[in-house]
């Protein structure tokens, strides 16, 4: 879709000046360009807002927008269609896109590549940082646009009001029309404005990889559109954002692609950690089979046994008298909702899909889905009259997660391998959301996600220490959550512990049913 070749590439942070760039085209023909690691002044000194960014890791960035073509042969779905101020056409920008949309879509992309085997090991899509945008819309350059300082010279490269709106062409037009910048990017100073992953920060994030604030009310958006004056069109513009679910005729995206070959080196080097030390085979208690219920989750069988909870001056030990199933992922959206026919996480700032974990839900929620879910089977003859579901004591989520092992994490002691089976703040930085479960390693009892993703609502009420003993409950004001997140690394080992009112809904909180076992 490329409008214009690139010649006399300039410099861009190691590309050598002249060289073509490396591109690559998916599978819905969208072209990406690779981004080299670099260092480069982010924000205008002019402004008194800015400051020094270096990206440490190469990355892929779309030519274009995301089209209304490449989004419908995605998702299924058109959101523009039947709004103001649109001009349909596949080659358009899709517009009325909000941020869930945008982040649904990279994760979909991703997934059917993964299937398709045409997406390399270590990569995914998703939405770029806004560090990565304005570094690729530089290209190296330090002026106010990346083509130089002269806004008479906009409308070579972007739609904006001067040549869309005031010209009685209120909408956004075909992608790749104007002039690219130096890296061969398209319409990166207008026509539509574009989505980040970061949530919008009080001033601009210095540093190497920055990711921006870890919560927020609203995202970034980047470059411009067929709506705004020149000055909006800046390289270094930074708006104040939209909320996550907002939705109009000047929002799009474009999507970048993780590199990998740091993805590789990453791997490579975790390779060379120790494994985790286990409990004497003679004494490491035995994992009872897995089961699936009416809804399609599957339970693996964790035995009764003995041990030691917590670390350090804190840790005590623990008797589990009675086996217990648990779930081997943590509830996803559609199994919260073929049980309770709702969705708390829409307009949240959450990725839709299947297989993400439910999140949004509070405490009650999480337990009110148990007892629905044990109605149901046993009225369809799925669950014995003496199990029942529920959520896991802490004590049995920590059991359950060591497996056996006595290491911070299930699988040894070296945090460079959290990478093979945890989403941590570590992988997710551009894509900060939680994943799709059960695609990082289980651990030893075949559990997915015990290390990050979502924090996991447990049953007890919080006291200041873990309990010991065989059993034992304190009363409080908040409920235990256990885990780690897609936003933590160093609260994801097999300890870490958190806590929460019972009403509180995050993004970052979900959870995992237990079952008890049957006498028989």
């Amino acid at each position: 879709m490329r409008a214009a070749t690139v010649v006399g590439m300039v410099l861009l942070c190691g590309i050598a000046q002249g060289a073509e760039p490396k591109t690559v085209t998916n599978s819905v023909g969208m072209e990406l360009i690779e981004m080299p690691a670099g260092t480069f002044t982010m924000g205008s000194p002019a402004t008194g807002e800015a400051v020094q960014v270096t990206l440490t890791k190469p990355f892929w960035l779309a030519t274009t927008e995301v089209t209304q073509g490449q989004f419908k042969k995605v998702m299924g779905t058109e959101p523009w269609k039947g709004q103001g101020n649109v001009q349909a056409h596949k080659d358009c920008p899709a517009m009325y896109v909000n941020w869930n949309d945008a982040t649904a879509f990279c994760q979909k992309l991703t997934d059917l590549e993964r299937k398709a085997g045409t997406l390399k090991a270590g990569e995914s899509y998703h939405l770029p940082t806004e560090a990565q945008w304005e570094y690729a819309c530089r290209a190296g350059t330090t002026t106010e646009y990346s083509f130089g300082d002269d806004e008479k010279q906009l409308g070579e490269y972007a739609w904006f009001n001067g040549n869309a709106f005031d010209a009685g062409e209120k909408y956004a037009h075909k992608v790749g029309m104007k002039k690219p910048n130096p890296a061969g990017l398209f319409d990166m100073h207008g026509n539509v404005l574009e989505w980040c992953s970061d949530w919008s920060p009080a001033v601009l994030p210095g540093g190497s990889d920055p990711a921006g604030p870890r919560s927020g009310s609203v995202r970034v958006l980047r470059g411009g559109a067929w709506t705004n004056s020149p000055v909006y069109c800046r390289s270094a513009m930074t708006r104040d954002g939209v909320v996550p679910s907002g939705r109009y005729p000047i929002l799009g995206f474009r999507v970048a692609r993780s590199h990998s070959n740091m993805i590789v080196e990453k791997r490579r080097q975790g390779t060379q950690a120790k494994p985790a030390p286990q409990v004497a085979a003679a004494e490491r208690p035995v994992q009872l089979g897995v089961k699936s219920n009416s809804i399609g989750m599957e339970l693996v069988g964790i035995p009764a046994g003995k041990f030691t909870i917590g670390e350090g001056d804190g840790a005590v030990d623990v008797t589990l008298l009675k086996p217990f199933w648990l779930g081997k992922t943590e509830v996803t959206q559609r199994q919260f909702r073929k049980v309770m026919g709702t969705e708390p996480w829409l307009d949240k700032a959450v990725v839709i899909g299947e297989d993400n974990p439910a999140t949004c839900v509070d405490w009650d929620a999480a337990t009110a889905f148990c007892q629905r879910l044990t109605d149901t089977d046993h009225k369809n003859g799925k669950l014995p009259a003496d199990e029942s579901y529920r959520l896991p004591t802490e004590a049995e989520w920590e059991y359950a997660c060591r497996a056996g092992t006595t290491t911070a994490f299930s699988f040894g002691d070296d945090v460079k391998q959290l990478d093979e089976y945890a989403w941590f703040s570590g992988n997710t930085a551009v894509e900060a959301y939680p994943h799709a479960v059960g695609l990082k390693k289980p651990n030893p009892w075949g559990l997915h996600d015990m290390h990050g993703n979502v924090w996991e609502w447990c049953s007890e009420w919080l006291s200041d220490s873990v309990t010991g003993g065989t059993a034992g409950v304190v009363w409080a004001d908040e409920r235990v959550a256990r885990g780690g997140c897609y936003q933590d690394s160093d609260v994801c080992r097999s300890t870490s512990r958190f806590f929460h009112p019972t009403d509180t809904t995050l993004n970052d909180l979900g959870f995992r049913v237990a079952r008890s076992q049957s006498a028989k």
